[in-house]
């Protein structure tokens, strides 16, 4: 799929921003293959494989469905950001990220703060209004309890933080 670089992708980056502010799913999968090359890992994922990663990632909280990866891979192929591999052993279709979904992810990876960039750092500025909304967005599914929870810790998170700072100070 050939692109004039600069309607085109700025077209297909538009349409991208709009799913991935829906969602993190898409932007996950993009990274998990960015990732490979960045590791100098070339061998690809299949669906599979990335459900079990995002699994292992998030330490068994986060199960997403092969009816929501599957349709992300087509879509993805479709749009030249991934493309197949030869077939390995297990006949599954096997794909590796294309020069255009690198540049892809490159550009939307700083529209999640929740999602850490390889090249990212606390000590770089967000907007409060992006943090809020962000974190906002992907904590909307927790119930009151879990949100109680989750409140306490962060609690805790920034009292320590505080006397990290302190000490800071005093040094």
């Amino acid at each position: 799929m050939f692109f004039t670089i600069s309607k085109d992708f700025e077209k297909l980056l538009q349409k991208y921003e709009e799913k991935i502010k829906r969602g993190f799913l898409r932007l996950i999968i993009l990274r998990l293959f960015f990732e490979q090359v960045q590791n100098r890992e070339y061998m690809g994922y299949h669906g599979w494989a990335i459900k079990q990663k995002i699994i292992k990632m998030s330490d068994g909280r986060w199960d997403p469905s092969s009816g929501s990866i599957y349709p992300i891979l087509k879509e993805f192929s479709k749009d030249g950001l991934i493309e197949k591999q030869n077939n390995n052993q297990d006949d599954k279709i096997v794909y590796k990220i294309t020069d255009l979904g690198q540049r892809m992810y490159s550009q939307l990876e700083n529209i999640s703060p929740l999602v850490k960039s390889h090249r990212d750092d606390f000590s770089r500025r967000v907007p409060e209004e992006f943090l809020k909304k962000g974190f906002a967005n992907a904590q909307e599914h927790r119930s009151l309890e879990e949100l109680e929870i989750m409140k306490e810790r962060f609690e805790i998170f920034v009292k320590v933080l505080d006397e990290m700072i302190n000490n800071k100070k005093d040094l």
